[in-house]
């Protein structure tokens, strides 16, 4: 064998390995580009329930001092806060609606699809409220059993 042909298969060799490197240093980035990507979802997806939380909370407090006073107190701020109770409800599920789902899991799917069943009787609870026909312990579960689904799946 020549040197120029020796020469040409050290090339060849060399030129294989560092595609091999770069391949697999660019397989590398790709997959942790996806982790990070997922992590910012998930970041996103607790922060947006957190703030749903945060109003569910209020809306809970402040149902307990309406039904608790007879209606003599908080009458004036509950329909303020079941606003925006809603609004943020309504950005996370706008939120959801973009996202990428599969990114979550089957298991987080399924607790934000029992939550969402859970939001999903609010109104009549709102109304049961108003016109303080649910108890006071009975609305107070309700938000509190709200709230433990919403903390479980911030939690995962």
């Amino acid at each position: 064998m020549t040197i120029s042909a020796k020469l040409r298969l050290i090339s060849f060799i060399v030129s294989i390995f560092v595609f091999i490197v770069i391949v697999l240093a660019a397989l590398e980035a790709y997959k942790e580009r996806s982790a990070i990507l997922e992590a910012q979802s998930l970041n996103t997806l607790s922060q947006k329930l957190s703030f749903v939380i945060h109003e569910t909370q209020k809306e809970r407090g402040m149902s307990a001092g309406f039904l608790g006073s007879k209606g003599a107190k908080f009458g004036d701020k509950l329909p303020s806060q079941r606003e925006a109770t809603a609004q943020k409800y309504k950005e996370l599920q706008e939120y959801l609606a973009e996202a990428d789902m599969t990114n979550f899991g089957t298991e987080l799917q399924d607790e934000l699809k029992g939550f969402d069943e859970e939001m999903g009787k609010i109104e009549s609870i709102r109304s049961s409220v108003s016109a303080q026909s649910i108890a006071q312990k009975d609305a107070i579960s309700y938000y509190t059993k709200m709230n433990e689904k919403i903390l479980s799946i911030v939690s995962m």
